[in-house]
């Protein structure tokens, strides 16, 4: 009975120590140089930090410490973090995922070991496929290229960017007619698609100019592409100037928290210049514009001869058809920037407003001087110059 106590007490030391080994071995989270860094942004990274150190076994709390840090580009941290995370958890593919787009630059072989590993899992996301597709074209790796494509093809058979990269790779093969075929399957014109059957087109047509134009406004197959834990990434930024940009997307697409949030950040950060702006051209866009004029005026306040706060300010005279004020303003914006081409422009614009041509002339002069192939400043200069010449005939 003694020897089978003795038996279970060594077991039992035994397994506190190997306890405590591993615990000795996990890693201090890191910490980035945040003496910079917005207090938003360091009170968050704080929270995530906290939140690894309470759980230091959890590939979750690692995971979205690694998340708040590169949402942050803090790159080297971020990844030693999805590391570790991945250490305690290899079965979750999100790490590995955004572990891979760290590496995808400077270490491609890296991220084509990581994407291959997301890629294999049982449900791989359409994001992964084509990264990793298009991470193999770049390694030349033809084989394992084009399996991956025929993957993406199986799981996502109609998405537009899988199609124009099958069809890419026909074309590239020699094989047009296939390609074209491809391409008019695909629904909705996109800027790759378009490129592509307008270059079949003029090889295949003994009219090599009849299909060379291209709307390059076009969209990208890519923004079809959903990448859910990219945008979780994006998701975890509390930088002001990033949420000064979301919350005037939301606010021009009529949300009123977004006018009340960028409203917010303006006053927490008023020395921020493009928050201010934003605000500025969403309060106009709704027709405030005595509140952009009083955004934009407290702004000069805090940072006098700033080149564009004069030029809104000028801009919004104009748009009032305010012609003393405009000018007014953009005389002040060439007093403090006299090299600005643009505030030529705006004040010859204020002034052939007013029949005064002759000193629009010399403004465009002056600006084409600095700018001599601007195709605008030289119709507008010409145009003056006719005008006047009619003038002169006329007499």
């Amino acid at each position: 009975m003694f020897r089978a106590l003795n038996f279970w007490l060594t077991a039992t030391i035994a397994c506190l120590l190997a306890g405590c080994s591993e615990t000795s071995r996990l890693p201090e989270p890191p910490q980035p140089d945040l003496s910079q860094a917005y207090p938003e942004v360091a009170e968050f990274l704080q929270e995530r930090l906290t939140d690894v150190r309470s759980k230091p076994k959890s590939a979750d709390a690692w995971g979205h410490y690694a998340m708040s840090l590169d949402a942050h580009e803090y790159h080297s941290e971020a990844i030693a973090c999805y590391e570790f995370a991945i250490r305690l958890a290899p079965e979750r593919m999100r790490w590995k995922y955004l572990l891979s787009l760290r590496f995808q630059e400077q270490e491609p072989e890296k991220a084509a070991e990581l994407l291959m590993q997301v890629t294999q899992s049982e449900r791989p996301s359409l994001a992964a496929l084509i990264r990793y597709t298009d991470l193999l074209a770049e390694l030349q790796r033809g084989d394992e290229h084009e399996r991956l494509l025929t993957l993406a093809e199986k799981k996502f058979p109609q998405h537009p960017a899988v199609l124009w990269r099958r069809a890419r790779l026909c074309f590239e093969a020699g094989k047009k007619q296939n390609a074209l075929d491809i391409l008019r399957t695909i629904h909705g014109r996109y800027l790759e698609t378009t490129a592509l059957e307008q270059r079949i087109l003029a090889e295949v047509s003994a009219d090599r100019t009849q299909h060379s134009s291209l709307t390059s406004d076009l969209p990208s197959t890519d923004v079809e592409i959903e990448d859910k834990d990219l945008a979780a990434v994006a998701n975890y930024r509390r930088d002001p100037l990033w949420r000064g940009r979301l919350a005037a997307e939301r606010a021009n697409a009529g949300d009123q928290q977004g006018l009340l949030t960028l409203t917010q950040l303006v006053a927490k950060h008023p020395d921020l210049v493009e928050n201010r702006l934003l605000l500025a051209i969403v309060l106009q866009e709704l027709g405030d514009v005595n509140e952009a004029r009083r955004v934009l005026l407290d702004g000069l306040a805090i940072a006098p001869g700033n080149l564009r706060f004069l030029g809104e300010l000028g801009a919004l005279s104009i748009l009032e058809s305010n012609w003393p004020d405009a000018e007014e303003w953009l005389r002040k914006l060439l007093s403090h920037h006299p090299e600005s081409v643009e505030g030529r422009s705006d004040l010859a614009y204020v002034l052939e407003q007013s029949n005064r041509r002759d000193e629009a002339l010399e403004l465009l002069h002056q600006a084409l001087k600095r700018r001599p192939d601007d195709s605008e400043l030289i119709r507008r200069a010409r145009a003056i110059e006719e005008a006047n010449s009619s003038k002169l005939d006329a007499k």
